[in-house]
């Protein structure tokens, strides 16, 4: 016997669970969470790869980066996530002003 959507939201209301092999709502809305921020995450990656690559490698006649090039790359990373470590702690306090501003 199949179960409805309808009747999975009924049934969790409840507090009965979710049909097996179904998500509850919940469930649902934080793995779709969960996959936004591991985007967001495979994004900044490939843009601080991309932007620190551009900005310290221009030698491409060896095989192997130099010493400048590899402390070049190593500080503009470093750079890079403490400024995204320094956002993602303002970002809790700047949301919670525009919320009351609204």
């Amino acid at each position: 016997m199949m179960t409805t959507k309808m009747e999975s939201i009924k049934s969790m209301n409840r507090g009965g669970a979710p049909p097996q092999g179904r998500m509850s709502p919940v469930q649902a809305r934080d793995q779709e969470l969960q996959i936004m921020q591991f985007k967001e995450m495979q994004a900044f990656v490939t843009r601080t790869v991309k932007t620190c690559f551009s900005e310290c490698v221009n030698d491409f006649n060896s095989a192997k980066m130099t010493d400048s090039e590899q402390g070049c790359l190593d500080a503009c990373i470093r750079r890079t996530m403490n400024v995204q470590t320094e956002l993602d702690s303002l970002f809790p306090q700047i949301d919670s002003k525009f919320k009351d501003q609204q």
